[in-house]
């Protein structure tokens, strides 16, 4: 096991100085809900997961990255975003959000208006993830990619499948740190998937920065969600 570990860190470093160009571009998502048992057991939450299902068909994501820095949009969203994370259900009277991350500082920050404080916030934190990178690998646009395992700030496993070949320490929403752009990313029972990746050697104007709303933390933020709960409880 310790010889395998070995080979995989010299693949990594290999991958690092051979693709060392594949480093600015843009990666399309397109994101797949999977069926979350609990919503089965009533017809009408499973009628909600059924219509989140099948907008998520008409959804895609661009991912713009370069070496220190990234962006990651999406121009609509559907009506019902129950099944997507907190953050689409944040963002969903803001479509055009957007999640910018400082990857050189392994930070991320981004703007939301939150209904139940009638407040616009901006929330930027570092991305401390216990990440656990593993030998297991697969292919992905003819792309090797190794598996990782982490976990949210709220307690939530996260499994993500990188490329070391693509030395950016970038993803999908807030999912930043690790050694390869993440290409494939499933939290709960939403999963994203790499439709196309695009490398270029000109300038990305498509980064943006957000500046507006109260600034707050993740930690901040996960005791709006529990005030909020424990309001309409």
């Amino acid at each position: 096991m310790k010889l395998i570990r070995i080979f995989t860190l010299l693949f990594f470093a290999v991958g690092t100085l051979c693709f060392a160009q594949n480093t600015q571009g843009i990666v399309t998502y397109e994101i797949v809900i999977g069926d979350d048992p609990r919503a089965l057991l009533r017809e009408i939450d499973t009628q909600r997961l059924r219509n989140a299902q099948r907008l998520a068909q008409e959804l895609s994501f661009n991912l713009y990255f370069t070496p220190l820095e990234s962006s990651f949009e999406i121009n609509e969203l559907p009506i019902d975003s129950h099944y997507f994370s907190n953050l689409f259900v944040e963002s969903a009277t803001n479509p055009e959000y957007t999640v910018y991350s400082n990857l050189n500082k392994n930070e991320y920050s981004y703007s939301f208006f939150n209904k139940f404080k009638s407040q616009t916030y901006l929330l930027k934190d570092k991305a401390n993830y216990p990440w656990h990178i593993t030998d297991e690998n697969k292919i992905i646009d003819n792309i090797t990619v190794y598996k990782a395992f982490g976990m949210t700030h709220d307690k939530r496993k996260i499994e993500a499948w990188f490329a070391p070949e693509i030395p950016v320490s970038s993803g999908p929403e807030i999912y930043i740190g690790l050694p390869g752009l993440i290409l494939e990313l499933q939290i709960g029972y939403t999963k994203y998937i790499t439709k196309k990746i695009v490398f270029t050697d000109k300038y990305i104007n498509n980064i943006k920065k957000p500046i507006e709303g109260k600034p707050i933390t993740e930690n901040d933020y996960l005791k709006i969600l529990e005030e909020e709960v424990n309001h309409y409880r």
